[in-house]
């Protein structure tokens, strides 16, 4: 923004997450200099669409964050890897507030009290670690429950492998921060993994509940621990679910559909900004 303001050129914008919903004082100064918005889900293009009137901000497109199908193998599990009761279920993501971990491990205590031996593992790294390992002894759910630090890429998809099912717990923070649709849970589904994950923000537009994962309440340790214990139970079709989930990724997340999108927006307005310098008058 500053470049085009010395320069006169164009410039746009993409926004997502902490952008959006902590606070920003120039986020309308942006969106009313801006020759175009990106936002990475339909729930963010609204809620950046509400932030400036119409007439006086610029176009806010969506644009999915993409992965490519093809590095990620299709290898479902039909059923859970462990003993009869026994769930290996991951989570991927900062310990965060926005994440809702505090929620998952009541997931993974509810659980235990129902007879099944979760095993917990949470991949990430941040400030509420302390915080996490209090409230997992205060559950007695410590020696269920390992949160295994920072990961490479490569060994969360080795990671995804070896799971049961992922669980994206998500929550609106206290500031109003939160994810727009974390990318795991594209991943997860890529790779044949079942997600359970809450309905904030965008995540609704990837895991439609009952079809391509389960969907729960922000903030609901029992509907956790209902969505979980459903999906591994021995009579749930899990196959069909992911087999629908990765469908679902390769229509409307496929790198090469986004990437497609963003360049033609990119030819496009800068047709615009060409035809607008041509039509400029010049001074000397």
């Amino acid at each position: 923004m500053v470049v085009a303001r010395l320069t006169g050129a164009g410039w746009s914008l993409a926004a997502r997450d902490s952008d959006i919903f902590a606070a920003n004082p120039s986020l309308a100064q942006k969106l009313r200099s801006a020759k175009f918005v990106v936002a990475s889900t339909a729930y963010n293009v609204r809620y950046l669409s509400g932030r400036v009137p119409r007439r006086e901000r610029a176009a806010i497109h969506l644009n999915y964050e993409g992965l490519d199908p093809s590095r990620y193998d299709f290898e479902p599990r039909v059923e859970p890897a462990g003993e009869p009761g026994e769930f290996r279920i991951l989570a991927v993501g900062r310990l965060v507030e926005t994440k809702g971990y505090p929620f998952l491990l009541d997931a993974i205590r509810q659980l235990k009290e129902r007879g099944y031996a979760p095993r917990l593992k949470i991949i990430g790294e941040g400030p509420l670690r302390r915080d996490l390992q209090k409230l997992a002894a205060a559950y007695e759910i410590e020696d269920d429950v390992r949160l295994a630090g920072e990961a490479t890429h490569a060994r969360v998809k080795r990671e995804m492998r070896r799971a049961d099912c992922l669980v994206a717990p998500c929550i609106v923070a206290r500031n109003g921060d939160r994810d727009s649709a974390p990318g795991v849970i594209s991943e997860a589904m890529a790779l044949g993994l079942p997600v359970v994950a809450s309905g904030v923000s965008g995540i609704p537009e990837f895991v439609v509940d009952g079809e391509t994962g389960f969907l729960v309440r922000p903030g609901d340790g029992a509907e956790i621990a209902d969505a979980v214990e459903r999906l591994l139970s021995p009579v749930f079709d899990r196959l069909t679910m992911v087999e629908r989930a990765r469908a679902h990724v390769e229509k409307n997340f496929s790198v090469a559909k986004t990437t497609a999108a963003l360049l033609e927006l990119f030819d496009s307005e800068s047709g615009k900004i060409s035809r607008e310098q041509k039509e400029s008058p010049v001074h000397s």
